[in-house]
């Protein structure tokens, strides 16, 4: 009885953090520049850096600590893990995520354009209405992209985790490339 308990805790759970949690998808290709979106209950303004048929996708995500979490308990629950595997989770998130989890969606029409090496990510804090001040840069590393026979087109993805809890207001940037070819996106949480 207890275990039919906890798997109906489980889905209940899953199901609220499905429902409520993810209105919008980031691999969904309809985020103009200008607009804002609300993936994993994070309003995300992008504020430069257009998704279009040239250059292809750019899209990413956060989730706060909290999330995280939440994130485990419910995979936790819903794939019976052990209490020890559950705590071992935790504890990794917690001596690295403490300010959140980016996630980084690209789709690309080559393979040597989908592959991360060619990105950085840059957080900056927002100190005003126009200073920031960087706290995280991370090139990212060679990653081989999957092809989607659905779209024709490589796609990546990976997460970045910040471990300073207070970060506050941050912009996020992701940069393609080096020198004049270089493409900025920028997005900021609200």
């Amino acid at each position: 009885m207890k275990k039919i308990t906890t798997l109906f805790s489980a889905l209940f759970v899953l199901i609220c953090l499905n429902s409520f949690a993810q209105t919008d998808s980031i691999t969904n290709p309809s985020w103009n520049v200008g607009s804002a979106k609300e993936i994993n209950g994070t309003s995300i303004f992008r504020v430069s850096g257009a998704n279009n048929d040239t250059l292809g996708v750019t899209n990413i995500s956060y989730l706060d600590y909290r999330q995280i979490v939440n994130d485990v308990n419910a995979k936790a629950a819903a794939e019976n893990w052990s209490e020890e595997r559950k705590q071992l989770f935790l504890k990794s998130y917690e001596s690295t995520a403490k300010g959140g989890k980016i996630e980084l969606y690209i789709e690309r029409k080559t393979i040597t354009a989908g592959d991360f090496k060619n990105f950085t990510i840059v957080v900056k804090r927002v100190l005003g209405k126009t200073m920031e001040s960087e706290v995280y840069t991370e090139i990212l590393k060679k990653d081989v992209p999957d092809f989607s026979k659905t779209t024709k087109k490589y796609f990546n993805s990976t997460s970045i985790l910040l471990n300073d809890p207070n970060l506050g207001k941050i912009v996020i940037y992701v940069i393609e490339g080096t020198g004049p070819k270089k493409h900025e996106f920028k997005f900021e949480l609200k």
